[in-house]
């Protein structure tokens, strides 16, 4: 009993040589800079949507009335919604970053197994992000189809 679980252990137990091991440390420091430029990102965008709201409505122009007139960025769901999703892909990348980075370099299998595992949940959210917003995307034509039928 002793000897399976002894083989258990070896079985399953990372052995990385050192060029694995410093392609992980690359990977895990450009995922922890994608996770910081994503954030930044997204601070700017919130920054954006606040310079836009405090920004004096224009006067009228060429016969347009100021409902008439396009206005960008004002929709605070979506602004809402691209802040939520940057945070919770900047938590999986970041910490794919840390804990990569820390069970390399204390030599343990286990923080790079969960750093491995955010890595994944990372590319789990953005894959339900894709789907979501492609049923969105099909929804929509279906109901422009349906409306210029309608005509």
């Amino acid at each position: 009993m002793e000897n399976l679980q002894s083989e258990e252990s070896s079985l399953f137990s990372m052995n990385f040589d050192d060029n694995t091991k410093q392609q992980m440390k690359s990977a895990a420091t450009i995922g922890g800079i994608a996770a910081i430029i994503s954030i930044a990102g997204a601070a700017l965008g919130l920054v954006g949507y606040i310079i836009q709201r405090t920004r004096p409505t224009p006067v009228i122009l060429e016969g347009f009335t100021n409902s008439d007139m396009p206005r960008g960025g004002d929709n605070i769901v979506f602004t809402f919604l691209t802040l939520v999703k940057a945070v919770v892909l900047f938590y999986f990348l970041n910490r794919f970053s840390t804990l990569v980075k820390n069970g390399i370099n204390g030599s343990s299998s286990s923080q790079v197994t969960e750093g491995l595992g955010a890595l994944a949940n990372y590319f789990k959210t953005i894959g339900v992000l894709i789907i979501i917003a492609l049923g969105l995307f099909a929804l929509a034509i279906v109901i422009i189809a349906l409306t210029a039928g309608m005509k």
